[in-house]
């Protein structure tokens, strides 16, 4: 794996020594932890916003480490956001603001699949009367923060897991046909 380009350049642009900077972030991503890290080093690198803390204290990495690696993982999402524009062009919402919002979903939801999230989207799609009355997709996955965020992927998810469950298996093992 070969570290992102664009660490290299944030790094130069504070003045921060790269293999200072490498070894903190290395250190950090592979929960390394050092007997002793300058507190000025620190407190550099967290000025270049690389990383982030979640509200529920996760580090988040606003910017990915390793070159490709966090966007492959992800690409399906705009695949996801462009179907919101096949029903209503006005709903599809910014690519970077349905992958963070993804992203924050499958942290809250460690139990949700990627294919429940796309069949649980169909199954809200099939359900609409008009395309005006579609969500945008940035706030189908959530809107809101803290408390008083809301999530209607996280209500369709469970209507779909509960169809799912109610539905008998074929001999085939073949349930989804029976969704069609």
């Amino acid at each position: 794996m070969k570290i992102n380009p664009q660490i290299r350049t944030i790094l130069s642009t504070y003045g921060i020594s790269e293999p200072d900077g490498l070894a903190y972030l290395l250190a950090i991503f592979y929960d390394c932890r050092p007997s002793y890290t300058p507190t000025l080093l620190v407190q550099r690198m967290n000025i270049t916003n690389i990383l982030g803390i979640s509200p529920d204290k996760e580090i988040m990495w606003n910017i990915p480490l390793f070159e490709g690696a966090a966007e492959e993982k992800w690409d399906w999402v705009k695949e996801w956001n462009d179907q919101f524009k096949h029903i209503n062009p006005k709903r599809k919402g910014p690519h970077t603001s349905c992958i963070t919002r993804m992203k924050a979903f499958f942290a809250d939801n460690p139990d949700v699949r990627k294919v429940e999230v796309i069949e649980a989207t169909k199954m809200y799609f099939r359900s609409l009367s008009n395309a005006e009355y579609l969500t945008s997709s940035h706030y189908f996955i959530s809107k809101g923060i803290g408390r008083d965020r809301v999530s209607a992927l996280e209500n369709w998810v469970e209507k779909y897991k509960e169809t799912m469950e109610s539905l008998p298996v074929s001999e085939s093992g073949d349930i989804t046909s029976r969704m069609q």
